[in-house]
């Protein structure tokens, strides 16, 4: 083998292993994907237009009755972000606590996480999302934004309200969030 060629595979097999470990340090693409179109939900949404879309389709009733772009939006982001939560009750009640975890006007920022096998634990700051902030982003949707190119809120000017653990399983060929959260006290 010339010299070349042992080069050439040196740096490719160094450009695959920095490849794999960059893909390593990543959340897996349906959990980053549910706190990315939860924030948004938050950022372009009500707390009151998101209890109202969770009763409508928490009774099966089509949204599409509203008329409206940004709340069609906003509940078809709505059903998939319950759609991704797996009821794991840690031996504990939770009745009323989904509807209460989607509709909280809050951001969440993911800075740190663990794997352990078929589990995934998931570290963040949890933001208050006030209400003057809350209004001029809802004012200022525009039928063009979508998840996808969401640009996120500066949390410098959001106040931090606690940190939180949310617990995710490998389930069904996907990633499903517990219903609980573990919220972490000072």
């Amino acid at each position: 083998m010339g010299m070349k060629k042992i080069v050439f595979f040196l740096v490719f097999c160094l450009f695959l292993v920095q490849h794999v470990q960059a893909q390593n340090n990543r959340l897996p693409e349906d959990i980053e994907e549910y706190y990315r179109d939860r924030n948004f939900m938050n950022t372009f949404s009500f707390k009151s237009e998101r209890e109202i879309l969770f009763t409508l389709l928490s009774k099966g009733e089509d949204p599409a009755e509203l008329q409206d772009d940004r709340m069609l939006q906003i509940a078809n982001i709505m059903k998939g972000l319950v759609e991704k939560i797996l009821p794991v009750t840690d031996n504990m009640s939770t009745i009323g606590m989904l509807p209460i975890q989607l509709t909280l006007p809050e951001i969440n920022h993911v800075y740190e996480w663990k794997k352990h096998n078929d589990r995934i634990q998931v570290i963040m700051d949890t933001y208050s999302l006030d209400h003057d902030t809350n209004v001029k982003m809802v004012a200022s949707y525009t039928p063009d934004q979508i998840p996808q190119k969401y640009d996120p809120i500066d949390l410098s000017s959001l106040k931090f309200r606690c940190q939180e653990v949310h617990e995710w399983y490998y389930h069904d060929n996907g990633w499903y969030k517990s219903t609980m959260n573990k919220i972490l006290l000072e």
